[in-house]
């Protein structure tokens, strides 16, 4: 029974990483989404976006 109890931790703990990967990697999306928008304002309004 230990050995399926540690099994299964261990199956969390992947599960956990691959989330917290997954969430790095759609906030790194999102801005650089937001940076495209904030870059395409500026273009609109005539003032060029400040380099990141």
């Amino acid at each position: 029974m230990d050995k399926v109890k540690l099994k299964a931790e261990l199956e969390i703990m992947s599960l956990h990483e691959k989330m917290d990967a997954l969430k790095v990697q759609q906030w790194d999306a999102l801005i650089a989404l937001q940076q495209e928008q904030i870059r395409l304002l500026g273009t609109l309004w005539g003032t060029p976006a400040r380099p990141s």
